[in-house]
């Protein structure tokens, strides 16, 4: 399951970010990078929360599936591709444009598991 908020990385967003998770992964361990809010927000269920550092070699696996979802994300949504003239004027547009991209990545994703 992949979600997004677009807003700044304070706490405040994480937690609309983590609202969106349904409540069936909110049970399972929790794979973020080191942004100390994170800490702040997964500071009730530190058991589930495990920081992926980049270069960290005991979870250097672990964000293979985000940074996967990074790359699509990057190539089907031009408004994240990087060094490219394409950009949301709004924040509305980004906010669609990745909406529509994540709910079908998560349709695929359910579809090889189902």
């Amino acid at each position: 399951m992949v979600a997004s908020d677009v807003g700044k990385r304070d706490l405040q967003s994480a937690k609309a970010l983590w609202e969106q998770v349904p409540s069936p992964w909110r049970e399972s361990l929790v794979f973020t990078g080191g942004l100390k809010v994170y800490q702040a927000l997964f500071q009730d269920i530190p058991h589930k929360h495990c920081r992926c550092i980049k270069g960290d070699k005991d979870t250097f696996g672990e964000t293979s599936v985000v940074e996967g979802a990074n790359n699509a994300l990057r190539q089907d949504v031009s408004y994240l591709g990087r060094k490219t003239i394409a950009f949301a004027r709004s924040p509305h547009w980004l906010q669609a444009r990745l909406h529509w991209f994540l709910r079908n990545w998560n349709q695929r994703q359910a579809r090889k598991y189902t």
